[in-house]
């Protein structure tokens, strides 16, 4: 009953307002253009002036891709940034832990654009800030997007090594 409620909720809220989600500094803006071209372009065949097909595919979100089971991921408004690293540590070892389950999953911050409905629906505290959910199921094998596999920064770019 939660999950159908809080689609439902995410649902219509996302029908009249935007999710309230920081802008990326103009320096990072490339990553997440790249990325929904990567997503609505190459993996769902979603032309970019296919104003229809792309509202449909991001509403998509908010019904957690048609998997069964989502979990929300927050973290605790008086942890400081170097927290968040714990936060990150955890939800990386529960996406591989249930890959090695035969499990997919789609970790999903925007859901963090809409953190009241998410807290209203689930009676989360305002003591906790929503970071993300991750959307957990069974690949659908007639989904296009999910053969679609995201390229990574290369390691040169984004660490410096420092040897003696």
């Amino acid at each position: 009953a939660a999950h159908t409620g809080l689609a439902t909720a995410l649902l219509t809220v996302a029908q009249v307002s935007e999710p309230n989600i920081p802008a990326l500094p103009d320096a990072f803006k490339h990553y997440r253009t790249d990325l929904g071209k990567q997503v609505y372009n190459v993996g769902m065949g979603i032309a970019r002036d296919d104003a229809a097909g792309r509202k449909a595919a991001v509403l998509r979100n908010w019904e957690f891709f048609g998997a069964p089971v989502v979990a929300i991921v927050c973290m605790d408004k008086a942890l400081g940034l170097v927290d968040s690293m714990g936060v990150g540590m955890y939800l990386q070892t529960l996406l591989l832990g249930l890959t090695e389950r035969g499990l997919q999953s789609c970790v999903e911050v925007s859901l963090a654009g809409y953190p009241e409905a998410v807290k209203k629906e689930l009676e989360i505290g305002e003591e906790l800030q929503v970071l993300c959910g991750v959307a957990i199921g069974y690949e659908d094998p007639n989904f296009k997007g999910n053969g679609l596999r995201i390229g990574r920064e290369d390691v040169s770019v984004t660490t410096k090594w420092f040897e003696e």
